[in-house]
């Protein structure tokens, strides 16, 4: 309930029990004096005379002890209000029609108009109260169908909002799951170009492995080459041993003999080292052809297995890919929805009696708009531009009252280490 609304409460209260403290009084006085019939027994003058003193005093049916029965016409009337209930009973005349008819003997008595005034006045006076007290309750009423009206409406509202929290944090959830999902699918892709490279990877190998046979033939081709080239050197050599020690030739025949025996030596070894030498290359490549060859014939038998999960995986995943999808269409209709629900809280906020609901909805539907983030100075400023357009009170003071009711409720938060203040909405 506003401020406004409080003041006007008390005051009405106030009122009331100042009326009912007047009516209480009369009941005092109504209650203290005893009703007297008749007027010659009991005569009460509107003015008591000096000797007025010595008249008798009935005692007063009320429990207080100072109560004493007065000789005035107010006492006359308290005493009348206070039998109207028994004379109406035993259908006897009124308070009224006895206080007119007291009136009207004393003013025949006295030859004066006085206590028929007096008379008027108490009646004026009764009637002017009871009015009062009318209104007062009726208007006590009314409040109390309004603040009854506002506490059904803000309960309804806040159940709302608990059900929308509840069914935005399960819808979350389930996105937060989906995600989860669709990142292990993307990891399975993921491995899944991983095995097309290594089989492109593995097919680049086999072309590489086919060229290293060809080199391989080759390189056996020349060394069979070279050693048939040996060969045919020591038979000539051999040849040319036999014919040297028969004949008598010339020392310089010896000598170049033995020159080209030498570099033939010389050239045969080298050839011997570089054949070694690619023996050795030539071996290493063949164990490792023949490794990486078996490790093929591995991949080949788990080939088929693996295409069967990757078809798997792929149908898994157009599968999620839809529920994702879906997911998403679903989460843009909350959206809309959502948005919805705060256009129409604004609407009614704005036809509500209520001013603090429009100032509130306004700050909850411009947090909706910026994702649930804003400055303080901005969001006051933008608050105070949407209720100057509606005519509104757009006073700093009115924004900041409502940003704190809000603050107090739980509905946003406000941050303090960020520049001048990050407002937070705990509902987006």
């Amino acid at each position: 309930m506003s401020d406004r609304k409080r003041r006007k409460v008390a005051e009405d209260a106030r009122r009331l029990e100042l009326c009912a403290e007047d009516l209480r009084e009369l009941g005092a006085s109504i209650g203290a004096c005893a009703f007297r019939r008749s007027v010659a027994r009991a005569p009460v003058p509107l003015r008591a005379p000096s000797d007025a003193s010595s008249a008798s005093k009935p005692p007063s049916k009320a429990s207080r002890p100072a109560a004493t029965t007065s000789s005035s016409l107010y006492s006359l009337v308290s005493s009348a209000a206070y039998a109207a209930k028994t004379n109406a009973a035993f259908q006897q005349e009124s308070w009224l029609q006895a206080l007119q008819r007291l009136a009207a003997e004393m003013d025949a008595a006295g030859s004066s108009s006085e206590a028929s005034e007096r008379c008027d006045r108490l009646k004026r006076r009764h009637e002017s109260l009871a009015a009062t007290v009318r209104v007062c309750q009726e208007r006590v009423r009314r409040l109390a169908d309004e603040v009854g009206m506002q506490d059904r409406v803000e309960s309804q509202l806040a159940e709302e909002e608990t059900a929308w929290e509840t069914q935005m944090q399960a819808r979350e959830q389930r996105v937060a799951e989906r995600e989860v999902e669709l990142a292990a699918l993307q990891e399975e892709n993921a491995d899944d170009t991983n095995e097309e490279e290594d089989d492109d990877q593995e097919d680049e190998e086999e072309a590489e492995h086919g060229e290293l046979r060809e080199v391989l033939a080759l390189r056996a081709e020349e060394k069979r080459d070279i050693e048939a080239a040996i060969e045919s050197m020591q038979r000539k050599k051999r040849r040319r041993g036999s014919v040297l020690p028969s004949g008598g030739g010339g020392g310089d025949e010896d000598e170049d003999v033995d020159m080209a025996a030498n570099a033939t030596i010389a050239a045969r070894e080298q050839v011997l080292r570089e054949l070694r030498e690619e023996k050795e290359v030539l071996q290493r490549e063949i164990i490792a052809t023949e490794e990486k060859e078996e490790q093929q014939e591995e991949n080949q038998l788990e080939l088929p297995a693996l295409k069967e999960a990757v078809v798997e995986a792929k149908r898994e995943r157009a599968q999620v890919q839809e529920r994702v999808d879906s997911l998403r269409l679903e989460l843009e209709r909350r959206k809309r929805k959502m948005r919805h629900m705060v256009d129409v809280q604004l609407l009614t906020a704005r036809d509500t009696n209520p001013p603090v609901l429009r100032e509130e909805a306004v700050l909850l539907h411009l947090l909706y708009e910026h994702e649930g983030e804003m400055g303080v100075n901005e969001l006051k400023q933008e608050t105070s531009a949407v209720l100057q357009a509606h005519g509104k009170a757009h006073g700093n003071g009115v924004v900041i009252r409502a940003l704190y009711s809000l603050v107090a409720n739980g509905v946003v938060q406000i941050d303090r280490s960020y520049g001048n203040g990050l407002v937070t909405s705990l509902l987006v």
